[in-house]
């Protein structure tokens, strides 16, 4: 039975293949294969950060052009306050959500989420209340 080696990222100099591990050293075709570099096409998040990632990305670009326009870049002072809400606003209130999106950045549930949909999660709900708190100092 073959081994193989695996340790974490450690730089291209050991071939290392867009996932971390280090290639397999019975299987050199694999090596010369491999990308050096990950594109941003080629990252696949997992299904509960698809929406987050695609508001965080929408907001972060509004907060960048704004700030170009108003030449002040402390724009990100003004949502620092609410984004933490927001975020663990979707993770709490999973359960009210529907499971397709209404309209362009409309929160919704996965599929691959539905089971999260049962229940509310009583962590998530208590570090909402938390941060809802925070928010309000």
């Amino acid at each position: 039975m073959e081994t193989r080696i695996r340790e974490p990222f450690s730089g291209r100099a050991k071939g290392i293949d867009v996932t971390g591990d280090m290639c397999d050293v019975y299987n050199t075709n694999y090596c010369r294969s491999s990308p050096d570099l990950t594109m941003a096409s080629d990252i696949v998040l997992p299904a509960y950060l698809t929406w987050p990632a695609r508001f965080c990305t929408f907001v972060t670009l509004i907060t960048w052009i704004n700030s170009i326009l108003s030449s002040n870049v402390s724009q990100v002072d003004r949502i620092w306050t609410f984004m933490p809400t927001i975020y663990a606003a979707y993770f709490a209130l999973l359960p009210l959500l529907p499971n397709k999106e209404q309209f362009r950045l409309s929160p919704y549930v996965p599929q691959e989420l539905a089971f999260a949909q049962e229940t509310f999660s009583p962590r998530a709900l208590l570090m909402l209340g938390l941060i809802a708190l925070w928010m309000c100092r």
